[in-house]
């Protein structure tokens, strides 16, 4: 069975957090990242051995970077979503 695995950054609340519960569901693996680890930990609850998690604030750090660490912790991504900003 091949794992879909995908980068969610932004997942600690509204869409983000909604996309990652939703792929979570569907039998994805998710590496995810916001700036409040609690509540990505939240998600990590919900199936641990199905999610990444990774404390980063992407207004501050070199998003790049981030991505190839979650790639590499992946072993491979088919989709990255990227859903941080402000409102």
């Amino acid at each position: 069975m091949n794992i879909k695995k995908a980068i969610i950054i932004g997942a600690s609340s509204g869409i983000g957090k909604g996309i990652s519960l939703e792929l979570l569901k569907k039998g994805y693996k998710i590496a995810i990242s916001a700036r409040r680890k609690e509540r990505l930990d939240e998600i990590k609850k919900l199936n641990p051995d199905m999610v990444i998690v990774k404390e980063y604030d992407s207004s501050t750090e070199k998003n790049d970077e981030l991505i190839k660490i979650l790639i590499d912790k992946l072993n491979g991504v088919d989709l990255i979503i990227y859903c941080s900003g402000i409102g």
